[in-house]
């Protein structure tokens, strides 16, 4: 698909301070977002988060969040200096109150937009597993130990769906220690 380079190049040109930016060329699905203030016009900022997957006996962890009225992985912004793998780790702590996390992997990258549709979210998640099954959240979030398969259907996003069906193997064996 090609674009006039004028809009390109005075898009560029003007860019948008501050954080990483992603190229929107038109025609977007995210036509008629609210831009960030200040951003020219095919650009939207970025929001790097990370989180997890908590595997408990078959069960993963999601978390409902008030704010947007949806289901999802615990997972939330990396502050400065922070590890991805620390700010993993702080993130499932302070919205299910999980401690005694342990480390299985390195899942990937789930890129989509906010629940709000304003900027694009770039999820670096982890696999985790516990025997802890106490859910005591130290944020609004309303944790909750859900089947994997309900897990699916039940999570707002659907590139967090297709992520976790991608990885169910490797998920479901998670809690028994099998790789």
């Amino acid at each position: 698909m090609s674009f006039p380079c004028d809009f390109r190049r005075k898009s560029l040109r003007h860019g948008f301070k501050g954080g990483e930016t992603t190229y929107l060329p038109p025609p977007s699905p995210f036509e008629g977002l609210k831009i960030p203030s200040g951003a020219p016009v095919g650009f939207m900022k970025n929001r790097i988060t990370c989180g997890g997957v908590v595997s408990r006996e078959g069960k993963i962890v999601l978390c409902f969040c008030p704010d947007g009225r949806d289901w999802q992985l615990p997972q939330g912004g990396k502050r400065k200096g922070e590890t991805f793998l620390a700010g993993a780790r702080r993130e499932i702590r302070e919205e299910t109150g999980l401690r005694g996390l342990e480390l299985v992997k390195f899942l990937g990258v789930v890129r989509r937009m906010n629940s709000i549709k304003t900027k694009m979210k770039i999820i670096h998640i982890y696999l985790f597993r516990t025997q802890n099954k106490i859910l005591k959240p130290h944020d609004s979030d309303k944790p909750k130990w859900f089947v994997f398969e309900k897990a699916v259907k039940i999570n707002s996003y659907p590139a967090e769906k297709a992520f976790l069906r991608k990885h169910k193997n490797v998920i479901l064996n998670a809690w028994k220690g099998k790789l």
